[in-house]
């Protein structure tokens, strides 16, 4: 168990970073981070059960063709697309939406999770 001093005041709006990684097979992996703490929450890659992080392979993402994804942005937000269909695989998306926040994963056009709701 981590010894992480309480929480007293939160801004969300303020010295948060937002970071997204997609793996193959439509892994997504999103993390919040306040950059003000300078000690780490649980996380359960960190005691070493569930994660085989060697063993994922990172997608690449452009705004151009040539990419495992295609970014496209909006006024409200931005929408991630798979390239390069294989039959008998998911099709994966990803919309972000800026105000209120909030991440979506589609697989095969059905909203698989949600976060941020």
């Amino acid at each position: 168990m981590t010894n992480n001093p309480p929480i007293t005041s939160w801004a969300p709006g303020n010295d948060l970073t937002f970071v997204m990684n997609i793996y193959q097979n439509g892994i997504l992996q999103v993390r919040v981070l306040n950059t003000a703490e300078t000690y780490s929450r649980f996380r359960i890659s960190d005691y070493g059960m569930g994660v085989e992080w060697s063993q994922l392979n990172l997608q690449t993402i452009s705004e151009t063709a040539g990419a495992d994804y295609t970014i496209s942005t909006q006024a409200d937000g931005m929408t991630l697309t798979q390239n390069g269909a294989v039959s008998g695989q998911d099709q994966f998306e990803i919309k972000i939406q800026y105000s209120p926040f909030r991440v979506q994963q589609y697989s095969n056009g059905q909203l698989l999770t949600e976060i941020n709701n």
